[in-house]
Order: C-alpha cells, then structure tokens, then sequence
C-alpha cells in the first residue's frame, strides 16, 4: 500500500501540469466502473474534490484504477481561463502510427508557443498530448473558452495530414477530464474478462513552460474581428447593423404558433446575443415571447432550451441569422409565412385597439354643434 508521499511523487507529473494558484476546487472521476467510495458514501461518474490531500484520499480509494481529473479548475472554468489544452490521438491496432503522429503534434506546439508538451499513453488504442497555458482571463471570460481551446487545437494539427486520429470529441470539448499519469486503465471485466491493467505512462516530460495565449488569441476571431491586444481588449462589437431589424422587436411581442424552436435558434436567440452581449438580459428579454407562445399553444421549447440557445449564439459569432424577412422567405418560407401572418394579425389588433380608443376618446368629450356659419355652441 502506497503512503501519500509516494502517491503524490507518483502523479507529480500530473500535479506540475495544474495551475498553481487556483488548483482546486476540481472535478475528477475514478473507480472500477466509474464508481468510488469517498468521504463516507459512494461517489458515481464526476464528483468534486476541494484539495490536493482529498485527491489523494480518493485515489488510494480507487486503488489508481481509471483515474481522470479536470483540465481546468471550478475558477478558471468559472472566470474564462485556459488551462490545459488536451489533444488526443487514437489508432486502434496501429500504436507505432499514434505515437509518431502524437510527437508531430508535440512539435507544432513547441512550434507555435515555444512549449514542450506532455505526451502520455493512455493505455489502449493511443496518446494524450496536454500543453499547460499561463492561466489568463479571456476578454469574452467564460463564454469564449471553449470555443477558444478548439480553436488552438485546430490551429495546432491544421498542417497534419492524418487528421482522421484525432478524437474529434475533443476538438469539440477541450475543456474535459484528462487521465492521472502513473494509474492504471482497466477495461470493464463483464464485458473483457481477463483484460490486463495497463499503466498511464509518461512519453515525453513537459519542460515546465507554460504556453502564452495571447499568441494566438490574434487569429481567434470573435464577433468578426480581431483582437489586437489581449490585455485591456474591448468587446467586440456586432456582426451586424441591428439598426434594420424592428420586425423582430414586433416578433418578440408576438406569440406564433409553430415554428417557435426555429425561430428562437436564428432569430431571437442571435438578435438578442448581439444586441446585449450577455445571456442572461437576452434570456430575460425573450423570456416574455417564450410565456406568450406557451398560453397560445403548448411547445416543446423550454427555457432552459432557450437559454442555451442565447448561449450557443453568443459563443459562435458567425452563427446563421435571420435578419430580414427575405432571408427567412428564401431559406424557410414555412417559418416565413408563420411569422407574417402572425406579425399582419397582431397589426390588426392594433389598429382595432386604436380605434376603439379614439371612439371612447369621442365619446367622452362634451357635446358640440356649430351654428352660425361656424359659431360653436355647446
């Protein structure tokens, strides 16, 4: 049994990898089937851990089988800031071809931020390359973060030309849970009876360098364009005029029938984005259409839905927008003639309102008669 001294020497090189200042909090998973008994009760798939001496207690608890911890700390996740950008790289039955292609990657990061990564094997079909960055706020904060880390990692492995390896989950979701170095990996015994442990094996040492990604946070486009500056840089304005778009202020008024899913995705949603830049005011402006929508006929549209809606906006600048009626007509007459029907009868009640108003408006006034050429006599 080891002590904690010894574990701890055992996953320094995954410990030298965290950011120093902002370690923990931290989410991890381990345990045989994902499964660990932890601080008095079992803990399933990813629970979070408040310190180095917790992670310990957790391991010996798991007996360093399929350990995994975050990329990224609760506060930096929370506050938009890279942390470890992981890659990974896997060929089944061809390991030989993973590793050469793992280096490869290895040297464009040195390449681009003058940093050695961490290579590991991650015990079966392949290689986890994982480069630490020095943990800055992005001026989009936690918004832009992801979207930011696949960006490096697509500007990383642009000039491979086996980019089939590549786990293109990961490209989409860097910001995810990475294996402890020196544990073990045990495939599930019911379904590979006999099925070995395999360690977690260091390639290649990282040289305690931390990538700068302000170098690349010039390319990384946010709402068409680009930061010269990443300290101190102003947030970007919107892609388009919002000046044309009256139409869906009346929308937003207006309750529709069908369509509702649609028309939140690339109208609401990307108008409001733009509009305040922030998701939760966008949320609560759309919020009231979303109730008047729901009384005129049930959807399956839910606020929760909406939000990530707004959220998906804010965090991919070029995202389709419908921004006139022409482009919906052109691409989804369906949902066109939804809203102008709805938009024309809502102009109706209006006008019909209106007059109402001016009649009892009328009414209330004194009566009048004109005599005498023109004369008024009450």
């Amino acid at each position: 049994m080891l002590s904690k001294c010894e574990l701890k020497s055992l996953i320094t090189p995954t410990l030298m990898l965290l950011d120093p200042k902002y370690t923990w909090p931290r989410r991890v998973m381990m345990g045989l089937m994902k499964e660990v008994y932890f601080k008095g009760k079992w803990r399933y798939g990813q629970f979070i851990i408040e310190n180095e001496d917790e992670l310990l207690d957790a391991l010996l608890s798991a007996k360093l089988t399929n350990c995994f911890i975050h990329t990224h700390s609760e506060v930096n996740l929370r506050e938009g800031k890279p942390e470890i950008l992981l890659i990974d790289v896997d060929c089944k039955g061809d390991l030989d071809r993973a590793k050469r292609i793992a280096f490869k990657i290895a040297k464009g990061v040195e390449k681009i931020f003058d940093v050695k990564p961490l290579i590991y094997f991650t015990g079966l079909k392949g290689y986890h390359i994982a480069t630490p960055f020095e943990p800055r706020q992005l001026p989009g904060g936690s918004m832009e973060l992801r979207p930011f880390l696949s960006f490096c990692a697509k500007h990383i492995i642009e000039n491979l030309k086996d980019k089939a390896v590549i786990d293109p989950h990961v490209l989409r979701q860097p910001d995810r849970l990475m294996r402890i170095v020196n544990t073990y990996r045990r495939l599930d015994p019911l379904s590979y009876p006999g099925a070995p442990l395999m360690k977690i094996e260091v390639i290649q040492k990282w040289n305690e360098a931390r990538a700068d990604p302000r170098l690349l946070y010039g390319d990384y486009k946010i709402s068409d364009v680009k930061a010269k500056e990443y300290d101190g840089v102003e947030r970007a304005k919107p892609i388009r005029s919002l000046e044309s778009c009256e139409w869906i202020e009346k929308l937003l008024r207006t309750a529709i029938p069908d369509g509702r899913h649609r028309a939140a995705l690339y109208i609401i949603s990307p108008y409001l984005a733009k509009k305040y830049g922030n998701p939760l005011l966008a949320f609560l402006k759309a919020l009231p259409w979303l109730r008047k929508c729901k009384e005129l006929k049930p959807t399956t549209l839910s606020e929760s839905v909406l939000m990530y809606y707004i959220k998906r906006a804010l965090s991919r600048p070029a995202i389709k927008f419908y921004s006139t009626l022409d482009r919906i007509k052109e691409e989804d007459y369906e949902l066109y003639e939804i809203i102008t029907h709805a938009l024309e009868q809502e102009n109706s009640v209006q006008r019909t309102m209106g007059r109402e108003e001016n009649n009892e408006l009328r009414s209330s006034l004194p009566q009048r008669s004109i005599v005498n050429g023109g004369g008024v006599k009450a």
